[in-house]
């Protein structure tokens, strides 16, 4: 026997791990590199056999149970080989079998760990069996021991040490598995403890608990367990209930249905859910709402059927009152909106039968007013008018108030200046202002947005009311119109508007009535100036449906100060800026067009789409003088075809036209464009709606920007510079302010839209005429015959073409015929026709008269090869 050569100085120890499991083996390799050992690893015994010669251990660690070589057989072959006959082994075992340490005595293992083993107690272990090594003598030939175990004679042969160190390791671990089954005990008695309490805990939740609750077996369906509330319902004892089943204490068909429930669920395996009627003990007939299911033991057979039982007679009693009271208020609701359409239709009655006489006769004063009478007949005219005004605004109270309190009236905002208003309040106001001696005037913040969404209809008359109760009260002095910026936060301005004036001003306790229905301050005051009463009634609920509010401030001979509070949103990009009337707007140097072919070539081509003549014309027209040659289409299948062809660089098109629209041509031209690959062609929306929605709308459907009509030079000039600008363009503009509020048209938007040539205006107002005409005679005839397609046809087609002439009066009178037309609301439509018919004689009276001299607009001609003082952004 050769022994083995102590490692040099410093060399780690070797140590070889045989272990089939690789978690296993891996955290003992940690373990042990952690203490500086060098470890291989083994998968069996087999393995580490063949492991020995190249590696050369100091120590073996085995597990006992490997696949091939076990770790007995490893230790007893490692044990014959001379070269490692002195290599201690450390068998890992469970110790389950005592015959294991007679194994291991036999296979010459010097040490046993217990598993699972503490990290300390094997490292302990591990240097202990290193630090032994040289107690072994390598001549002592070992020792013979004959021991009786389990009835049978085992001889061992081993050295002293070896034997010590077995039975101390045996010793050891029978210690560990005593302390392991004391703890084990202690944890199952303090198990058991808990699981009494948790126990008598849940007898205390069974017992308490309002709600039947039930254990049946399930083989026979008895009862194995009730709790109280089982007993108060049922009126039986546990004693009685318990080994019991259904059949000995309900009538046959009732028995038949719990029983047929309980089977349902152990059939199945689901959770049953019925309602259960039961004779109560003292309650009588009862409903209750049963939860039901099956109990399953380990082999998953059912064992118990679990039932738990609501009383919900009352509840049911509860919902069938709250379903009758429902269908009672469904009625009540039901004759409540009936009554709300029925209130609708009457106002819409009253609007009519009331404003149609009041509309032709204050129609036809106005046209008297144009022919030429006498001073005491032009006196008499002026008292007539000035009573049927008065009649009309008092009608409009009452029918605006109805609105409100029918919850008719709606708020719609849309890009607009508050700039405009005030001065459109202040012009309105101002005759009246100077008949009697007084100064009116107005103020805006020039830090308030020039555009905010507003409804200007509204807003305008609540100031109108405003201004025409201070000039009702105030004899001498002034009143003023003010808007004040109040700051932004949130998208939103908050603005408020003030109007003051010098009156008689009015006391404390008429200031508490003047905002309730009917009620005004002074009654002699009140007496002498009119009204309904219900004029700042309106107006604080039409602020308060705007999100604002309305307040006074007064004193009695020192006048008085209405404020109105509101916020407004900001408008981002408005469609198109408003320009206040008395700013004017500027004109655009005329150009030479483009030939269609010249444009085609420079890749500036339009393609114009509108099934209005009128508004195809006129676009055109717009279109030439700032440069552009464009094609037009009537519809949109037709632009459509024509896109394809590849010709045209920018498509403008109305939005709502007969066949495929606007918004139906963008998408079909988006569509087609991604089928192809091709770049993307700018579409420009041309609309009559100016709303926020609309806008909306035309992007969504693929569009890239929008004009709203009318539609002047400026906006036209500045969208195409954006989309499509002209080689060489120079964005210098003229400007020369004019306006003439004294006709039927915006003579501003004319000389802006179309230029200062005469002859170009006359031939396209005489245009505009005969198409207005035409679908007139259109809109009439589908009125009569109340035709909702055909009228809202017509109406679309006047409205855009009137904005684009600038005929407000006439535009306004279409746009209501055309919502009410759509809505089918016929008594709505019947009551603007006379104002349409008014505005439609007027309209055509002016153009006529036009047609034998220049409209009151002119155009400064510039000389050829010289600039306008206005171009290039300043003057000379």
């Amino acid at each position: 026997m050769t022994p083995q050569t102590p490692p040099p100085a410093n060399t780690p120890l070797k140590i070889l791990v045989a272990e089939d499991s690789r978690t296993q083996a891996e955290r003992l390799q940690h373990l042990l590199r952690q203490q500086d050992y060098e470890v291989a690893i083994a998968a069996n015994g087999r393995l580490a056999l063949e492991m020995l010669p190249a590696f050369r251990p100091d120590l073996v660690i085995s597990d006992v149970n490997m696949p091939e070589v076990d770790g007995y057989e490893l230790s007893r072959r490692m044990k014959a080989l001379p070269d490692f006959h002195d290599v201690p082994v450390i068998l890992v075992t469970t110790m389950s079998d005592p015959q294991d340490v007679i194994r291991g005595l036999e296979c010459g293992a010097d040490n046993f760990v217990l598993k699972p083993y503490d990290e300390r107690y094997m490292l302990g272990r591990v240097r202990y069996v290193l630090a032994n090594r040289e107690m072994r003598r390598p001549d002592d030939p070992g020792m013979g021991v004959g021991i009786f175990f389990n009835g049978q004679r085992h001889f061992i042969t081993a050295d002293r040490l070896q034997i010590l160190n077995l039975l101390l390791s045996t010793y050891e671990a029978a210690i560990q598995r005593n302390r392991e089954l004391t703890e084990s005990k202690e944890s199952l008695e303090q198990r058991s403890a808990e699981i009494a309490l948790a126990n008598r805990f849940l007898d205390q939740v069974i017992e308490n608990i309002p709600h039947m609750i039930f254990v049946k077996d399930a083989h026979d369906l008895s009862f194995i367990r009730v709790n109280r509330a089982f007993e108060e319902v049922t009126g039986l004892s546990k004693e009685r209930a318990v080994g019991k089943n259904v059949d000995d204490f309900f009538p046959p068909e009732q028995a038949a249905f719990f029983k047929a429930r309980d089977r349902e669920v152990l059939v199945t395996g689901t959770i049953g859910s019925f309602d259960e009627p039961v004779q109560t003990a003292h309650r009588g007939l009862r409903t209750l709402h049963t939860r039901k299911l099956a109990i399953y033991d380990e082999l998953e057979q059912p064992r118990f059927v679990l039932g738990i039982s609501e009383d919900v007679t009352d509840k049911k009693e509860r919902e069938a009152e709250i379903l009758r009271l429902n269908a009672a208020l469904e009625r009540r609701t039901a004759e409540a909106d009936a009554a709300n359409r029925a209130k609708g239709t009457f106002l819409a009655t009253m609007s009519h039968e009331i404003r149609t006489p009041m509309n032709g006769m204050l129609g036809m004063l106005e046209l008297l007013s144009l022919t030429r009478l006498d001073e005491e007949q032009r006196a008499t005219l002026e008292v007539i008018r000035a009573s049927s005004a008065s009649l009309l605004r008092i009608v409009d109270d009452v029918l605006d108030f109805s609105k409100i309190e029918a919850g008719q009236m709606e708020i719609r905002p849309e890009p607009g200046s508050i700039a405009q208003v005030l001065k459109d309040v202040e012009r309105m106001h101002a005759p009246a202002a100077a008949g009697r001696g007084l100064k009116i005037g107005s103020s805006v913040d020039p830090g308030i947005s020039p555009v905010l969404r507003v409804d200007i209809l509204r807003l305008r008359q609540i100031l109108d009311n405003f201004v025409s109760n201070a000039l009702k009260f105030t004899t001498e002095g002034s009143v003023e119109i003010v808007a004040q910026g109040l700051g932004r936060q949130e998208g939103r301005e908050r603005i408020r508007f003030q109007v003051r004036d010098t009156g008689i001003g009015i006391s404390p306790e008429n200031q508490r009535r003047l905002f309730q229905p009917f009620s005004q301050g002074d009654a002699e005051a009140a007496r002498r100036a009119g009204g309904t009463g219900l004029g700042l009634t309106i107006c604080r609920r039409l602020a308060q449906m705007m999100g604002g509010s309305v307040d006074m401030a007064s004193e009695l001979g020192r006048g008085t100060t209405m404020t109105l509070d509101l916020a407004f949103e900001l408008v981002d990009e408005p469609a198109q800026e408003p320009v206040a009337a008395d700013e004017g707007a500027a004109t655009i140097r005329p150009r030479r067009a483009r030939d269609a072919a010249q444009a085609e070539r420079e890749g500036t081509l339009v393609l114009l789409v509108d099934d209005h003549p009128t508004n195809r014309m006129l676009l055109q027209r717009q279109l030439n003088t700032l440069g552009y040659a464009a094609d037009t289409a009537e519809d949109g299948h037709q632009a459509f075809r024509m896109w394809q062809s590849g010709r045209y660089c920018i498509v403008i098109t109305d939005c709502e036209m007969p066949g495929m629209d606007g918004y139906e041509l963008a998408r079909a031209i988006r569509a087609e464009e991604h089928a192809r690959g091709a770049p993307r062609t700018p579409v420009l929306a041309c609309t009559a709606h100016a709303l926020a929605g609309e806008v909306d709308k035309c992007l969504a459907a693929g569009m890239d920007d929008c004009l709203v009509k009318p539609v002047d030079l400026r906006s036209m000039h500045q969208r195409l510079q954006r989309w499509l600008p002209l080689p060489g363009e120079d964005a210098a503009d003229a400007v020369d302010p004019a306006r003439d509020s004294d006709t039927p048209l915006d003579l501003t938007l004319v000389r802006d839209t179309w230029g200062h040539d005469p002859g170009t205006v006359r031939e396209i107002l005489r245009f505009f005429q005969r198409a207005n005409n035409d679908d007139t005679v259109m809109l009439r005839r589908a009125v009569g015959a109340r035709d909702v397609t055909l009228a809202a046809r017509a109406s679309h087609r006047m409205l855009g073409s009137s904005k684009m002439v600038g005929a407000h009066d006439f535009a306004g009178a279409c746009e209501r015929i055309h919502g009410a037309a759509r809505a089918g609301v016929w008594e709505a439509v019947d009551a603007v026709m006379p104002q349409f018919e008014h505005e439609c004689t007027r309209l055509n009276a002016y153009i006529d008269s036009q047609s034998t001299q220049e409209p009151g607009v002119t155009i400064a001609e510039t000389p050829p090869g010289e600039e306008s003082p206005g171009a290039g952004g300043r003057a000379a």
